[in-house]
């Protein structure tokens, strides 16, 4: 009877160990980027109402940014502000696909690219919008993670509360950045220097255009941070 029940044992251990090591492994997430469908307005401050001459004025110009610029509680105008997207405001398809993203920087807040989806991003601009700084979002599984602005470096708005790159490929000497009389500091032909790496450094606040002068911390955000995690695509942290 013993022996009976010591083989049953080593049954069942047998078993359980065969299930375990056949278990499959969790799929890899895709990681990816897409444009929106339309233009979403930001949750910043609240939008700028246009005057009759203002559009008498520049009609072209109200029509399209009618509800999306925003009054900052500082008093500034603002097309950038943050904004948040669901996964039906994608496009169909990715401008960046899985592939092509080799990974994220969370020391210096890079994303690693292939060369082609890193020239696809740099400026000037080649990405189709109706305006310079086009809205993108990072995905996993197509599920919204970050979502953030391909902005103009030469753009005199304020980019607000949200996350931004200024392009691919380029990165800024900071022992080279001019202050001016009025406090202005930003990025000019002085000190953005080609680095020759295909990244995107992903910036945020721009507080006087001091953006450069410290590192966004995406390891806070669980989700992003867990997706590339799960993806195997955290090139440092």
């Amino acid at each position: 009877m013993k022996n009976i029940s010591k083989y049953i044992v080593i049954i069942i251990l047998f078993v359980l160990l065969f299930s375990c090591s056949n278990k499959e492994e969790e799929p890899k997430p895709l990681i990816e980027i897409y444009q929106l469908n339309k233009r979403i307005a930001s949750y910043e401050g609240k939008a700028v109402v246009f005057t009759k001459e203002m559009t008498e004025k520049d009609s072209e110009f109200t029509q399209r940014y009618q509800d999306i610029i925003r009054r900052t509680a500082d008093g500034n105008w603002t097309p950038n502000g943050g904004f948040t997207a669901e996964s039906g405001d994608l496009k169909s398809t990715p401008i960046i696909s899985n592939e092509q993203i080799l990974g994220f920087d969370f020391i210096k807040a890079e994303l690693f690219l292939k060369e082609e989806a890193c020239n696809l991003l740099s400026a000037p601009n080649k990405l189709k919008d109706d305006h310079s700084d086009v809205q993108l979002v990072i995905t996993s599984n197509k599920e919204p993670i970050m979502y953030f602005y391909k902005a103009s470096m030469m753009s005199r708005w304020y980019i607000g509360n949200a996350y931004f790159t200024s392009g691919c490929d380029i990165f800024y000497a900071e022992e080279k950045i001019p202050q001016k009389k009025d406090g202005f500091i930003g990025p000019t032909s002085d000190n953005i220097i080609p680095s020759k790496r295909n990244v995107i450094p992903i910036f945020r606040d721009s507080v006087n255009h001091r953006y450069f002068e410290k590192i966004v911390n995406l390891k806070q955000d669980t989700a992003f941070y867990n997706a590339f995690k799960r993806a195997g695509k955290i090139i440092a942290e």
